[in-house]
C-alpha cells in the first residue's frame, strides 16, 4: 500500500487492486477505479455463463425435446417455466460479467464535495454531492464470489436528503474492492479529502 503521488500522477494502492490514487486538478483526492481489475471474477463469470447455457440446451435438445411435449402436453408448461428461470439467470449473470469488464469510477474528493465520474462502455453520467450534505464515508460488503463467499467491499457516500435527518441516501462511490484493508484505506482518504488534508 503506498501513499498518493503529487498531482498529475497514480499509483496502486496494492499490487492486486488495480485501483488508482492520485491528486485531482483541484489539489483534492483522486481515485480511479478502472474497468476489468478483477479478472479472476471475470473468468469465473464467463464459465458460469457458458456452464448455464450449455444446462439449458442440454435440458432443451436432450432431456426435453419435442417428444416429451407431444407424448405429454402438460410437458411443454414446466419447459416454459425452466426456460424463464435460467434465462433470468444467464442474462443477470452476463450484466454483472460486462459491469466487471466495461464499468469504471472515478472519485474526486476535495472540501466542496464529492464528484462521481460513472462510466460504461464509454457512456459517462456524473453526480457532485456537495461537502455540507455528506454525512458519513463507509465500506459494506457488495458482492461475494466464488465457493469460500469472498466479500468484495463497496465504498457509500451517507448523503442526507433535505432537513430529514433520519433519511439518508447512500450513494456508491467505488466497489469491488476485494482486500478491506485497502477500502479502509480509502475511506480515510476520502474523508480527509473532504477536510482539505490529501497527505
Amino acid at each position: 500500500m503506498t501513499e498518493p503521488l503529487p498531482p498529475g500522477n497514480f499509483d496502486s494502492i496494492s499490487r492486486t487492486s488495480g485501483i488508482l490514487v492520485g491528486t485531482s486538478r483541484t489539489g483534492g483526492l483522486d481515485v480511479h477505479f478502472p474497468p476489468g481489475r478483477n479478472s479472476g471474477v471475470l473468468v469465473g463469470m464467463i464459465v458460469f455463463i457458458f456452464f448455464v447455457a450449455g444446462l439449458g440446451w442440454v435440458f432443451e435438445h436432450i432431456l426435453g425435446g419435442g417428444s416429451a411435449q407431444i407424448q405429454n402436453p402438460d410437458a411443454g408448461e414446466g419447459r416454459v417455466v425452466f426456460a424463464v428461470i435460467f434465462g433470468f439467470i444467464l442474462l443477470m449473470t452476463i450484466y454483472v460479467a460486462a459491469k466487471i469488464a466495461l464499468y469504471s469510477q472515478r472519485v474526486d474528493v476535495d472540501p466542496d464535495g464529492v464528484t462521481i465520474t460513472n462510466s460504461f462502455a464509454g457512456i459517462k453520467s456524473s453526480r457532485k454531492i456537495p461537502g455540507s450534505e455528506v454525512t458519513d464515508i463507509k465500506t459494506k460488503v457488495g458482492f461475494t464470489f466464488g465457493p469460500s463467499r469472498i466479500p468484495y467491499q463497496t465504498i457509500v457516500i451517507a448523503r442526507k436528503v433535505g432537513d430529514d435527518t433520519s433519511y439518508v441516501e447512500e450513494i456508491e462511490a467505488g466497489s469491488m474492492i476485494r482486500d478491506s484493508g485497502d477500502a479502509e484505506w480509502l475511506v480515510n482518504e476520502m474523508k480527509k479529502g473532504l477536510k482539505g488534508n490529501t497527505t
